[in-house]
């Protein structure tokens, strides 16, 4: 019996010191384990801040494209009230940001592009102005006058859109004065040459005594701002061709036509007989 058990106790200790190592070798892996988590977690932590930083890089444009989006209709709701009022002009910047409810350098972004748009236009010193910027006069931002934009082919489309019109209302409209003022340039053209100054003055008289007997300003200011870019400094050899290779008589009987039909209160004809003598002119100077 004593050897018997002895064997059992040996083998009892002899299974136990190799469970013990057994779990003291899983309890140190477990250990260098973990000591490698917690020698990795500058790693975690460094990935973690570059994905939130990722995010936020991806998140910004969107941000900021709805920011100005919103500024965008901020103004353009403005705009519209002030539209509403009848004005035309902005509030001074400073004002305007307060208004509007946004900073100085994003009201200056919204205005930029509604330039751009021509929504509005602006001048340094003048102010922010609803709608096109002029092209000429006050505002334009140009030095120069409407004759050095233009040239005499814009010139002859110019007139024949608009002095047909203006002789077919005139022979509505004409008073009698208007027509005792046709028939003085008549007389005064009837006794001069066509190659005269003197000629060329009771011309652009007759004509714009027409657009008086169509008795409409806006228009009469149309053919008035024609007329001021007719000068031969503007025209050079263009108004020599004129004066040489067109007769008193037939300018006259041009003018005859156009006359005759608005004393007779005939628009059809007078607009006929405008349109005539322009193609007329206009043939003379360009072949066309």
């Amino acid at each position: 019996m004593l050897p018997t058990a002895l064997s059992w106790l040996s083998w009892s200790v002899a299974d136990n010191f190799a469970t013990t190592r057994i779990i003291g070798y899983k309890e140190g892996h477990l250990g260098a384990m973990m000591a490698g988590i917690t020698v990795n977690k500058p790693i975690i932590k460094r990935r973690r801040v570059k994905a939130n930083l990722e995010k936020v890089a991806v998140n910004e444009p969107v941000i900021k494209r709805r920011r100005v989006k919103d500024d965008l209709e901020k103004v353009r709701s403005y705009i519209q009230d002030v539209r509403e009022k009848g004005e035309d002009r902005l509030l001074p910047e400073r004002e305007l940001a307060e208004a509007v409810g946004v900073t100085r350098s994003r009201l200056r972004g919204a205005l930029k592009k509604l330039v751009g748009e021509e929504v509005i236009w602006r001048e340094v010193g003048n102010g922010t102005y609803l709608g096109q910027r002029p092209l000429v006069g006050p505002g334009s931002g140009r030095k120069v006058e409407l004759s050095e934009l233009t040239n005499p082919q814009e010139v002859m489309e110019a007139r024949l859109l608009l002095e047909p019109e203006l002789a077919r209302r005139a022979a509505m409209r004409a008073r009698g004065e208007h027509i005792t003022e046709l028939e003085l340039c008549m007389e005064k053209m009837s006794d001069l040459t066509n190659q005269s100054a003197d000629w060329s003055f009771w011309d652009r008289r007759f004509h714009r005594a027409i657009g008086r007997a169509a008795n409409n300003t806006l228009l009469l200011a149309l053919l008035e701002t024609i007329q001021a870019n007719m000068d031969r400094g503007t025209w050079g050899e263009l108004s020599e061709k004129l004066h040489h290779r067109s007769s008193s008589e037939g300018s006259m009987q041009d003018h005859l036509a156009i006359l005759t039909p608005i004393k007779n209160r005939n628009s059809t004809a007078a607009y006929e007989a405008m349109r005539a003598h322009l193609l007329r002119v206009q043939n003379i100077y360009f072949g066309t």
